[in-house]
């Protein structure tokens, strides 16, 4: 049995199958080139009509026998960036999407105070294709890392595999494993954060655990190498929010090494924090990539000075 009925190419009569279903929801469905962000800036852009009338709210709940019409939708518009090259290790390349390593201190995607070439600059220089999901600004961005984080980074080339990754990040089947250089030593050595994250209340450029509000925010963690005065973490995330690692590590009270807006800022240069592993579905090819990332030569001397300073 169809989930909808289509009367013409954008234009989908309500069944009793998603009678009530989100319009989002019901959008990604039916057209689920575009991700269901991307849908939800069109409905509140008025692209969508509900029995010929503009509905505005992406949460509006569908009604048996209804007439939803997708109006003209924008044409994309040419990404105005130009490209910078950059010497971006490849781990993994095919014609749906590839996997590189971010280095340190590079900035993913421009935005407001970022004059300096981003890595979607380099990208740019070194891809041809990618996909238009993200945006002008952001194409081809399935997930970012903090400008200061290491490791592995997904880039879709098409649209059709960006709605398959961002599907299973949203349906946290994706496997991603970070190393997190932490001060002192968690005890117990393993365990699962679950908070709620949203805006820090009054400095307004930080994340915080809050007590309402917020979103869900799932970390878990175990520990593969303490000092007592240093432990090695890996880290997996079940959620993907803004400094959720960096967050929930100083809410252990065993902030990241050298990350100066969460911890101390002591202990390292930078925030001790590499995305060294990943494990997804391919979305075109279906089958299982499995990559991991060596520690940069900075974390990697960190690694080695445990043994020294614990001895």
């Amino acid at each position: 049995m169809s989930i909808s009925q289509a009367t013409s190419k954008d234009v989908f009569i309500v069944t009793p199958e998603t009678s009530g279903c989100r319009l989002d929801v019901f959008l990604t469905a039916m057209r689920p080139l575009h991700s269901r962000t991307r849908w939800q800036e069109w409905i509140r852009q008025g692209y969508i009509a509900i029995d010929s009338v503009a509905v505005l709210q992406p949460n509006y709940r569908l009604s048996l026998g209804s007439t939803c019409m997708i109006m003209d939708l924008p044409q994309s518009v040419p990404c105005d960036l130009t490209p910078h090259p950059m010497n971006l290790h490849v781990h993994y390349e095919d014609s749906d999407l590839l996997v590189i390593e971010k280095p340190v201190g590079l900035v993913v995607h421009p935005g407001n105070g970022t004059s300096a070439p981003t890595l979607i600059h380099g990208l740019l220089a070194q891809c041809t294709d990618l996909s238009g999901i993200g945006g002008v600004q952001k194409p081809g961005l399935v997930h970012r890392l903090d400008k200061d984080t290491s490791g592995l980074m997904i880039v879709a080339k098409n649209d059709q595999a960006h709605q398959g990754l961002s599907q299973q990040f949203a349906e946290r089947s994706m496997e991603k494993k970070y190393l997190a250089f932490v001060v002192g030593q968690p005890m117990p050595s393993f365990g699962r954060i679950d908070t709620l994250l949203g805006r820090h209340p009054e400095k307004r450029l930080q994340q915080a655990v809050l007590q309402y509000g917020g979103k869900q925010a799932i970390t878990t963690y175990r520990t593969v190498k303490s000092n007592g005065k240093i432990s090695v973490l890996e880290c997996g995330l079940l959620t993907g929010r803004t400094h959720q690692i960096r967050v929930h590590c100083a809410h252990l009270k065993h902030p990241l090494l050298g990350d100066s807006v969460y911890g101390r800022g002591v202990g390292h240069t930078r925030q001790a924090l590499h995305a060294y592993r990943l494990r997804f579905s391919h979305p075109l090819r279906h089958q299982i990539i499995e990559l991991t990332s060596p520690l940069p030569a900075d974390l990697q001397g960190l690694w080695d000075g445990m043994d020294d300073a614990g001895s």
